[in-house]
């Protein structure tokens, strides 16, 4: 299998002709994202007592070592999909055997622990943001289907904020966007179609924004861009 290798870029200010040097770190990276944590990098790293597993690095060889043994022994966690949120790390883990859970990190051995359960199609990077000191992100469930989720980077208040189609239905929320402390997003209520929705993190303030096409067949807002006080986003408003 292939490695990726973790490595520094270093530029070189001595001659305008000079190329970047490409100085190796590590050969204990993978081909994975990684995200920057106290002035540490989180990334997936393997060793063949550990398989892939949650690893930091400072930059140096030595100071690349394993945070933790996701799942001890040699077969591996697989942690991926990094975001930083809330100044900690999310991160998916887990095998289609071993199954997947939302994880979060501090950058410490004992900061670094399970949320809740992760289905494998939910991919983090997607479709999730921070709000006023919370993560927001869409997760999966038998019982409620695709929606809408909060995280305060704990257990306890890490919770489905809203079922917006109510029952197994998914509503599929995406298009992620804050403005003046609340959250635009699309989603489907399995009545008005794919719509503008927003939030200001509480069940009772997630609620229909406009439904731009009336009835059911939806606008399906996308690309939603803050821009100037403003959100802008492209829909189909029907017929002109």
């Amino acid at each position: 299998m292939k490695k990726t290798i973790l490595t520094a870029i270093l530029l070189s200010s001595i001659a305008v002709v000079a190329q970047p040097a490409i100085q190796l770190v590590s050969n204990k990276g993978r081909k994975a994202n990684m995200a920057t944590l106290n002035n540490k990098i989180i990334l997936q790293g393997y060793q063949s007592s550990s398989g892939n597993e949650l690893f930091s690095s400072d930059g140096t060889a030595s100071g690349t070592i394993l945070l933790k043994d996701l799942k001890p022994g040699s077969s591996g966690s697989d942690p991926r999909f990094f975001k930083n949120a809330i100044g900690k790390v999310f991160f998916r883990m887990g095998t289609t055997v071993f199954g997947d859970s939302l994880f979060v990190t501090d950058g410490t051995s004992n900061g670094t622990f399970a949320l809740c359960k992760y289905p494998t199609f939910q991919i983090l990077n997607f479709n999730s943001i921070e709000m006023n000191g919370r993560f927001y992100f869409v997760n999966s469930t038998t019982a409620n289907g695709d929606e809408l989720w909060v995280s305060d980077g704990t257990v306890a208040g890490t919770q489905l904020l809203k079922d917006i189609n109510p029952g197994s239905a998914t509503s599929n929320p995406a298009n992620f966007e804050v403005l003046n402390n609340k959250l635009y997003f699309s989603a489907n209520d399995g009545a008005n179609g794919e719509e503008l929705w927003v939030t200001d993190g509480t069940a009772a303030g997630t609620v229909l924004f406009k439904d731009i096409y009336a009835g059911a067949t939806g606008s399906q807002p996308q690309s939603l861009k803050k821009l100037n006080g403003k959100i802008y986003f492209g829909a189909n408003a029907g017929s002109a």
